[in-house]
């Protein structure tokens, strides 16, 4: 997969890191990333990432020390939050998401979407619902 344009340091595997994102256009009404201005874009960001418990805090993912639980649910047998994430850029790349976040067997998952509106929580669920957790199967 290559680089994207906007994130060039985050693509796909690292160790036991699993990230992909999407930097899409939305509808003109869409509430996605900051503008320039300040403003709401109609460009969104998505992450789904997935990390063993004890490596998130050092990874630049989720925002546990400064994010704001808003939320609980159930996720694939497990409960799961919802977390907003402050705009400062601490971690880089969830920095202004909202975070569908559930741990699994030692493994967090994510589904997280920039800025946290209605609309992003729907999608954010809707993805996180459809995902297919699989295995590593030891090749490769």
């Amino acid at each position: 997969m290559p680089a994207d344009p906007i994130f060039p340091e985050t693509c796909c595997l690292a160790k036991s890191i699993f990230l992909i994102q999407e930097v899409y256009q939305g509808p003109s009404s869409y509430g996605g990333m900051p503008d320039t201005d300040g403003s709401t874009s109609d460009v969104g960001h998505l992450n789904i990432w997935s990390i063993p418990r004890g490596e998130l805090d050092a990874s630049g993912l989720a925002c546990t020390a400064h994010g704001r639980t808003d939320g609980t649910l159930e996720m694939m047998g497990h409960e799961a939050h919802w977390v907003t994430c402050p705009g400062t850029g601490d971690p880089p790349q969830d920095s202004g998401h909202v975070i569908l976040e559930w741990a699994e067997a030692g493994i967090v998952y994510a589904v997280s979407v920039h800025t946290d509106t209605p609309v992003n929580r729907r999608l954010a669920l809707f993805l996180a619902r459809h995902l297919v957790l699989v295995e590593p199967s030891g090749e490769g």
